[in-house]
């Protein structure tokens, strides 16, 4: 008997198991509703090339600002809204801005991301991904997202940011932090610590 979802409403796409293997969700989106409106976020999924290039183009549309729509929450507990208190307002970052704020935001970056600076980090970067593959080579296998690819992006992101190596542990403890309350998968406890990885 199969196990499969019945529709693409049974997936969530920030649930553990959909991103850990989202190519049965990524497949589906593709072939069946290529412009979706997921409703566990909220969130407009585009899954075409020549939809994402129309999307980008309009913003009153697709907006960034998908802060408000994710967690499928009202109003939020009371103990959470305590919590996110202590720390500062919640403003829009490059991720969540539209334009003309997303272009100031961008242009910022991009100054430190031009093609001569980002060929200068190749040597580096080419270090770390070997280091990180001899750490689990002997053992034949590995878990590509965890072992590699977030050690990976983590690592290169708080270097340019000049956060010391040693402090890699807090700096993924505040990511996963960040990550919890994107998807509105956590619920609880693990919601209110999410919220106190924010706040810190």
């Amino acid at each position: 008997m199969s196990t499969d979802p019945v529709s693409l409403a049974d997936f969530n796409p920030f649930d553990p198991a959909v991103l850990s293997s989202p190519i049965e969700f990524n497949r589906r989106l593709v072939n069946e509703a290529p412009v979706y409106r997921d409703p566990h976020t909220n969130l407009v999924l585009v899954s075409s090339y020549e939809r994402v290039l129309d999307a980008l183009k309009r913003h009153e549309d697709f907006s960034n600002r998908f802060g408000q729509a994710m967690g499928g929450r009202a109003a939020p507990r009371e103990e959470l809204t305590e919590v996110m208190k202590e720390g500062y307002p919640a403003v829009d970052t490059m991720l969540t801005a539209d334009p003309p704020e997303h272009k100031r935001f961008r242009s910022l970056v991009n100054k430190a991301f031009t093609p001569r600076r980002v060929e200068r980090l190749e040597a580096e970067i080419q270090k770390l991904a070997d280091e990180l593959v001899d750490a689990f080579i002997g053992e034949g296998r590995c878990r590509v997202i965890s072992q590699f690819c977030v050690p990976l992006t983590l690592t290169v992101i708080a270097d340019q940011l000049g956060v010391p190596r040693s402090d890699l542990p807090q700096f993924r403890r505040w990511t996963d932090g960040f990550v919890a309350q994107l998807g509105g998968m956590a619920s609880g406890d693990a919601e209110i610590e999410a919220a106190r990885l924010i706040v810190e």
